[in-house]
Order: structure tokens, then C-alpha cells, then sequence
């Protein structure tokens, strides 16, 4: 479904090709597949739970058509390295770049981030500690805490202590990420307060007319946050913005903190990535969407 979220990002609806579920490390994919197609229950349940085992081969549902090869395809850590570009964090865009021009295991931003959190040398081979760093990233990097790390790691045991100390440190070595998250807050306000003016955020823009409050993306595309309003904030002489939304299906009033904003601003920067990608692709003469892609 195109523009199905907020940022302008495609989404799925009834078959969800964007969220099937990952097999096992375990499973033996052909075995299964094979199985199911005999029709034979026991053959199931002899692999496992037979609903697991179905929604394990789900992604081979997806098969490219006589005579035409089906290619997967995705950008590297894409909300990361736009995050630090939209912030200007030079250091951390310096060691994307640096992996990327290497492939130094060891410069591998999710691995240099894990490295410092665990105590510990840590390279993409190393799934579970790259996973640590990966969580920090997504978790933290748009102003999230103990609860948002909770939410993307929830096997994680250590202490709420711990968690935090790890908050933290991330935030210690990104203060140009820091300063992004208030930079913007500040510019959201500035223009609901001050309709129709422009107020800037490196490579954002922020601008309240008839009472929509419009990030501008550096592509020139913007995101629309109707009937915008500053409310009192959670904390003692805050404020926070409130609009009007259409999730669930219903039209009515939300109140989002500066975490949102910048999730939502990173996160329709790398859809436009995506959406010019797939107009080279078609232009290179590949058959593309925003799941997959289909050569000739």
C-alpha cells in the first residue's frame, strides 16, 4: 500500500510480504517445505510446532516467474547512517564510511557501538553481541530509554541499572545526536508558535500553515501533521505538540514528544532513498518494488 504510515513509507495489507517471519537458525527450510506439500501432519510435527513450522517457510511464498531470477536487496543500517546525516554526526559517519570503503568487520558501526557496550571485541559473526549494538542504535537513537531498549530487546536479563548505564554511554559519544533531537523540538515549536515562517534543522525545515505544522525532507517532499498545537508537556513547565491523526482507522487528537518527530523525519528520509532507488532500478531495467526485485 503506498504511503500507508505516517512518513510516507509503503505498507502491507492482508498477505504481509514487509513482515514475514524469519526461519529457525535450526530448521532445515527444504525439509520443511517438503513436508508441508506431502500433506502429511506427522512429517510437520515431527520438525516442530506445525503454525511455527508454516509461518518458517513463509518468505519462500514469494518465488520469482519462469526465466526471470528474484533478487533481494536492502540498504545497510539505512536509519543509522541517515540519522547521523541528518544530524551531522561526523565521527559516526566517518566510521560508516570507513567500513564501507575497508570492510573492516571491526569498523562495522552496530559492531563498534557493541564493542564499547560489552567490553569486548565485536564483528558481524558474532550475531547475538552485533545485536546489542543494533538495539542501542534503533532504540536509542531517537531519544529512547529503558523502555524503548525493553521493547526491541526483550530477552535482554541485565538490570534497569544497567540498561541505563548503557543509554548513557550511547549518548556520550553521540552529543551532535543529542543536540539534533532539541534543535528540531525547538524548530517544531518555533513554528507552530509563529505560523506561516520557516525555521530550520540542518537539512530539515519546519513550517505551520493553516494549521498543519509540515516537516520539509531534504528531497523537497514534506510530512503533515494536521491541526498542530502546543499542549502542556508530561513534566512540570514542558510543552509537547499535539495534532490530528488517522491511525486505526480514526480521526483524532495525539500528543507526540521530539522522539516522534525525529523518528518520523529519519525514517521518510530513507523511504525517499528507497522510492529513487527503485525508479533507478527500473531505469537500469529491472522490475522493482519496494519488496522485491525481478530481473529479466
Amino acid at each position: 500500500m503506498f504511503h500507508g504510515s505516517a512518513p510516507g513509507r509503503w505498507s502491507g495489507r492482508r498477505f504481509q510480504p514487509q513482515n514475514l517471519k524469519k526461519p529457525a537458525k535450526t530448521l532445515d527450510v527444504d525439509s520443511a517445505i517438503a513436508a508441508i506439500k506431502s500433506g502429511e501432519l506427522g512429517r510437520v510435527e515431527a520438525l516442530g510446532q506445525p503454525l511455527s513450522i508454516a509461518a518458517d517457510v513463509s518468505r519462500g511464498l514469494i518465488c520469482a516467474q519462469p526465466g526471470h531470477v528474484l533478487i533481494g536487496a536492502d540498504f545497510s543500517a539505512v536509519e543509522s547512517r541517515v540519522l547521523a546525516w541528518l544530524a551531522d554526526d561526523k565521527k559516526k559517519l566517518a566510521t560508516y564510511l570507513a567500513f564501507d570503503e575497508t570492510g573492516n568487520s571491526e569498523l562495522e558501526p552496530y559492531c563498534v557501538t557493541a564493542s564499547k557496550i560489552l567490553g569486548r571485541v565485536v564483528t558481524p559473526a558474532d550475531e547475538e553481541g552485533r545485536a546489542i549494538g543494533k538495539t542501542a542504535d534503533l532504540a536509542l537513537g531517537f531519544g529512547g530509554s529503558v523502555g524503548a531498549w525493553r521493547k526491541l530487546a526483550p530477552k535482554d536479563t541485565r538490570s534497569d541499572e544497567e540498561i541505563k548505564a548503557n543509554v548513557s554511554s550511547w549518548r556520550a559519544a553521540h552529543p551532535q545526536i543529542v543536540r539534533f533531537w532539541s534543535t528540531l523540538e525547538t524548530a517544531l515549536k518555533r513554528a507552530v508558535r509563529r505560523p506561516g515562517q520557516r525555521f530550520t534543522c540542518g537539512r530539515l525545515s519546519a513550517e505551520c500553515r493553516d494549521g498543519t505544522l509540515w516537516i520539509t525532507l531534504p528531497s523537497g517532499r514534506a510530512i503533515a501533521y494536521p491541526h498542530a498545537h502546543l499542549v502542556d508537556g508530561k513534566f512540570e513547565d514542558t510543552t509537547d505538540i499535539a495534532f490530528k491523526d488517522n491511525a486505526m482507522g480514526k480521526w483524532r487528537e495525539v500528543v507526540e514528544w521530539y522522539g516522534t518527530f525525529v523518528e518520523n523525519a529519519v525514517q521518510a528520509t530513507a523511504r525517499d532513498l528507497l522510492a529513487d532507488a527503485l525508479v533507478r532500478l527500473e531505469a537500469a531495467g529491472l522490475r522493482s518494488s519496494p519488496m522485491f526485485t525481478t530481473r529479466r
